[in-house]
């Protein structure tokens, strides 16, 4: 029996693709997920296991979000992430403190990608109250069109814009 035990757990460990693992443990959080969930199915069952990883997942997910990497270069302070209500906090307390030092700042949004309605209010108040500028350091094409592969045409969004705008039609 105990023979029979270690033949299965060996086949078991064989089938594994340890390829596949050694990425999740590059980044603690993603660390902690993964032996969390795993360690979860030795001591829980299957379901309890989902439920644990899937938690985590989530916890793990909404706190990176929070939680943006912004990086000081001089006066430049670029964002890499979402400005949303919940990262706000985090990029003010660095904004705020990069202005103490410097009192002309340039905030960067290249590798920003998305950007809700209270963290447009912020950056209006921003712009508002200091001698603060905003730049974009993509080029055009990545950020308005899509180019076809041979050169012709841009993307079906673009022929809508086209198409007259029906709110300002005479006879509503």
């Amino acid at each position: 029996m105990p023979a029979m035990a270690a033949i299965i757990i060996l086949l078991g460990a064989n089938m594994i693709n340890w390829e596949d693992i050694k990425p999740h443990f590059k980044d603690r959080g993603d660390t902690v997920v993964f032996l969390a969930s795993f360690l979860s199915v030795l001591f829980l069952d299957l379901f309890g296991a989902v439920v644990v990883g899937s938690i985590l997942a989530i916890a793990y997910s909404k706190w990176q979000q929070a939680h943006p990497n912004i990086s000081l270069r001089g006066n430049v302070m670029k964002i890499r992430g979402n400005i949303y209500y919940g990262s706000l906090p985090v990029i003010e307390a660095t904004y705020h403190a990069a202005l103490a030092r410097d009192s002309g700042m340039v905030i960067d949004f290249s590798e920003c990608y998305y950007i809700d309605a209270e963290g447009i209010r912020w950056l209006a108040a921003v712009k508002e109250a200091s001698n603060t500028r905003f730049t974009d350091r993509r080029r055009a094409e990545n950020r308005r069109t899509e180019r076809r592969a041979d050169g012709e045409g841009e993307r079906a969004s673009d022929e809508r814009r086209r198409k007259p705008d029906r709110r300002q039609r005479s006879d509503l």
